[in-house]
């Protein structure tokens, strides 16, 4: 079991409970129980995980031109596509 033998630091131990009992909710195959958990989760780390990669894509622009320059490229692909 991935939960039980991983320490995520970035996830408190209630989170860390929820993906336990989403793993438990798998091998019972309880698929009420794993869609109910699996929005749960999403709502718990959603927020934590933008915020990771925000400041994963500030610091990139900051340290780095080539970096910057493949990530307004990709950011113009998604302008591009959205519309």
């Amino acid at each position: 079991m991935f939960a039980m033998n991983k320490s995520l630091p970035w996830f408190d131990d209630a989170t860390m409970q929820l993906i336990r009992n989403l793993e438990n909710a798998f091998k019972l195959k309880s698929s009420e129980a794993c869609i109910a958990l699996c929005k749960e989760i999403e709502m718990k780390i959603s927020p934590l995980v933008t915020e990771t990669i925000e400041r994963f894509k500030q610091k990139g622009r900051e340290m780095s031109a080539t970096f910057r320059f493949w990530l307004n490229f990709l950011e113009a692909g998604d302008i591009l596509t959205s519309c």
